[in-house]
């Protein structure tokens, strides 16, 4: 079995191929998506992520958006304005992701 190394980002690197701010690529990394955090790995005072981290990002963050949709109960409370600009925020990049990669996320409108 031939196993190829996988290929590694600098954040900054990946901020530019996302087409994403470098912030919003440290903040996945720092505080997640719907409790969904990118991986990445530090060497020196650098830090990287992996093609693969970011495929599977992607993919988590997608899971748990429709997870929590399926368990909110009709006539929930409305949110705190804090956590309703921060679900604003996972929307936008949901349908940025949704753009960029051309992938059909279910629930979200260009």
């Amino acid at each position: 079995m031939n196993a190829t190394p996988e290929q590694y980002l600098t954040l900054d690197e990946t901020a530019r191929r996302e087409h994403r701010d470098y912030e919003t690529i440290r903040r996945w990394s720092s505080h997640g998506v719907y409790g969904v955090t990118l991986e990445t790995v530090s060497r020196g005072h650098q830090r990287y992520v992996a093609v693969g981290a970011l495929e599977r990002f992607y993919r988590e963050v997608e899971e748990a958006r429709v997870s929590r949709s399926r368990k909110k109960a009709p006539g929930q409370r409305r949110p705190s304005s804090k956590s309703a600009a921060a679900n604003s925020r996972a929307m936008a990049a949901l349908r940025e992701i949704q753009i960029v990669h051309g992938v059909n996320i279910k629930g979200i409108q260009e």
